[in-house]
Parts: C-alpha cells; structure tokens; sequence
C-alpha cells in the first residue's frame, strides 16, 4: 500500500468516523460552552509497521482539524486520543481497554494490522463501542460484530480481483 493511498484512507476514515461518533455518543460539555466528542486512534506509532501509524495519525489529525472548522461545528469539538498498538495484538488490547474504561470513547479507528485489530474488535463489540479499521484486510473482520467495520477489502476481495485481472492479461 503506498502512502498516499493510506493518507486517503485514514482521512476517510476519520471524517467517517467523526460523522457516526454523535449517533452513538452525546458530546460531553465543557466549560466554555463546546461540546466535546473523543474519538479514540489505535495505530503503531512504533515498531515494525510504524510508517503506517505515523502516516494514519497526520491523516488523522488534518481530517479532525478540517471538521472542526466546518460551519456549524463551533459548538463541538472533535478530539482524537492516540494510542500506540506497538503494531501488536497485546500492546493493542492494552491502549484499547484503556480507550474504552479511562477516555470513554464512544468509537475508535484502527488497527492498521489485522492481527491487532482482530482482537480489538472482540473487545470493541463486548464494550458496544465502534471501531473502524483503515486497512485490516482479514477476512474475519467483517464479521467481527454490528460495531466493527472496515474501510480497505477484505484479502479475499483483493485476491479475486488479482486474480481476475491475471486471467484477463493471460488470455
């Protein structure tokens, strides 16, 4: 995947996920008057798959910014708590059960690896919180649970399509 086509993803990501946030959760109040609604950010920021999560995070961060100038947005303040899933399903779990009982978050993005978004779907479902992965692309996650959802295909999707455009090349 190259880094532009993970910048989009993790932007629509982000503006999707900031759309759905207030469907499930109330904004808490602050003390100046806005409404602020958390949404909690899993990614590797270190280790082995660590360019995705720092790539993610800027998306991120400029998908947030840009809601939050919008018309009409004055009043409620998007905020993204960052954890970093270290790109491991242990890490993942931690930064995520973290999310859930001491942020609060109503919905979380991420993992940007299967193999640790998996089992935060587990958790997410359990907590009823969504969570929506940029690029996991397991087959299993699709049907984690009615809270979990994916924006990049599923390996068996991507693999038929190759596998189409082959056959397509050979003939």
């Amino acid at each position: 995947m190259n880094a532009r086509r993970l910048l989009l993803s993790a932007r629509t990501l982000a503006v999707i996920a900031t759309s759905l946030v207030p469907l499930f959760s109330p904004a808490q109040p602050q003390g100046d008057g806005n409404r602020v609604q958390k949404i909690g950010v899993l990614f590797p920021l270190t280790g082995d798959a660590s360019s995705y999560g720092q790539k993610g995070r800027r998306a991120i961060e400029m998908a947030v910014d840009d809601c939050n100038a919008l018309p009409g947005a004055a009043n409620r303040i998007i905020t993204s708590v960052f954890e970093d899933s270290k790109g491991n399903a242990k890490d993942g779990v931690s930064a995520a059960q973290k999310l859930i009982t001491v942020d609060k978050v109503p919905a979380m993005l991420g993992d940007a690896v299967s193999a640790v978004t998996l089992p935060l779907a587990a958790i997410a479902e359990a907590n009823r919180v969504v969570l929506v992965s940029p690029t996991s692309s397991a087959p299993a996650i699709s049907q984690a649970g009615k809270h979990i959802y994916r924006i990049w295909p599923s390996d068996l999707t991507e693999g038929k399509a190759a596998a189409e455009y082959a056959v397509s090349k050979w003939v």
